[in-house]
């Protein structure tokens, strides 16, 4: 265990010759394998483009719902003409939430 645990730190040729663990050296040749197939690095670059555009279209939909979340809270505040609570929400995360909280800014 020992040794397969240094070879996923230490993913080399030189490193899997000198294994003395079968397991290593079939998990190295494996690797090998892999690596050489055009089919799966094709597969490979499907996937790393999708989780780009995933991870992109996550950011987009946090900015917008953080947008959406401090724009009713400044429209809230500023009804009730609480300005020195909109001032302070802008500086402050933790009262920022607080004040989600307060009026059930989902």
């Amino acid at each position: 265990m020992k040794e397969f645990l240094t070879y996923i730190e230490n993913t080399t040729d030189t490193f899997a010759q000198q294994a003395k663990s079968s397991l290593v050296k079939k998990i190295h040749q494996r690797v090998i394998d892999v690596k050489q197939s055009k089919e799966m690095e094709a597969e490979y670059m499907t996937l790393l483009q999708r989780d780009r555009e995933n991870i992109e279209q996550g950011i987009e939909q946090g900015i917008e719902q953080g947008e959406r979340k401090m724009a009713a809270l400044t429209e809230l505040l500023l009804d009730q003409k609480r300005t020195d609570d909109l001032k302070r929400a802008i500086r402050d995360t933790a009262y920022r939430e607080q004040l989600y909280k307060q009026f059930n800014i989902l």
